[in-house]
């Protein structure tokens, strides 16, 4: 009995101060996939088949085009998550430093401050992006000539609602991040 209440005592200081921490935003924030591991829209379509009405040979092409898609975003995927910094090593907080392309609060790196190695990192980065789009709008088209005209209308609602969804996650997980920083006294 004592030795349970003795543990008890020594556990609830620590188990408090672990929530305070986790109330002030102090703990670092739960790992969030990389932006290049987002869906396509060939995927989002195939997510809506019911909503699409899709046959199945609509949907054997979709897999075949989403297919297709995979393999040549493959060593694009490779190339970025090569391009990415490591995570900064975690203080005795358990806080670790910034991790990305200079970003701070999720806000674009200032040029001016990279150095050349950090900057032709980033604009790889960037330019390996763009391809990953290019090659996701490429398949959507390719998927979308597979719809009938009832179909493609449908298919292009989806679209734009899970790009508004997309740009609302983006925008509320920078406002996170600019709390956060503000929080620790950071300078933004």
């Amino acid at each position: 009995m004592r030795r349970t209440v003795l543990t008890l005592c020594l556990l609830l200081p620590l188990m408090s101060m672990a929530e305070s921490q986790e109330a002030r935003g102090d703990m670092p924030p739960p790992p969030h996939p990389p932006p290049f591991a987002m869906k396509s829209w060939v995927e989002v379509l195939l997510e809506h088949r019911q909503d699409l009405a899709l046959t199945d040979a609509q949907v054997a092409g979709m897999e075949r085009i989403q297919q297709a898609l995979d393999e040549k975003n493959a060593p694009l995927k490779q190339t970025l998550e090569q391009l990415r910094p490591p995570p900064p090593p975690q203080d005795v907080t358990g806080q670790g430093g910034q991790r990305g392309f200079g970003m701070r609060g999720g806000n674009r790196p200032d040029p001016s401050t990279m150095d050349a190695e950090h900057r032709a990192r980033f604009e790889q980065a960037r330019g390996t992006m763009d391809q990953l789009r290019a090659n996701d709008d490429a398949a959507y088209s390719e998927a979308e000539a597979l719809l009938s005209a009832s179909q493609r209308q449908a298919a292009q609602a989806i679209v734009t609602a899970e790009k508004e969804a997309r740009e609302s996650r983006r925008q509320e997980m920078h406002q996170r991040m600019r709390e956060r920083m503000g929080a620790r006294g950071g300078d933004l």
